[in-house]
């Protein structure tokens, strides 16, 4: 579910930015609960484009969220088994840009 994970902007690609809970993909109207089933990262942990960063269970189905560009996982926001609503902020990151 890239289409959640920011990347870099020209300006400061070192800035710290969120990360945030994909939508399952259902009506966005209908209001649904999901939670971090798993974090394949800690705190301080550099990651790489295309690594798993967290998956998350929502009702029915389970997303692992891959990065879409390069960085250090500042904090994590929401720990195992805590409950996230759609577009939730998860985690902190800080892209690196790798031009």
């Amino acid at each position: 579910m890239s289409r959640h994970f920011p990347t870099p902007s020209d300006d400061n690609p070192q800035e710290t930015t969120a990360l945030t809970a994909p939508h399952p993909g259902i009506d966005p109207a209908v209001e649904i609960s999901g939670e971090i089933t798993a974090w394949y990262l800690r705190n301080s942990d550099e990651f790489a484009a295309g690594d798993l960063l967290y998956q998350i269970t929502w009702p029915g189905l389970v997303i692992d969220v891959s990065a879409e560009t390069s960085g250090i996982l500042v904090r994590i926001l929401a720990k195992l088994r805590d409950p996230v609503e759609p577009e939730q902020q998860v985690a902190l990151v800080q892209l690196t840009n790798t031009v």
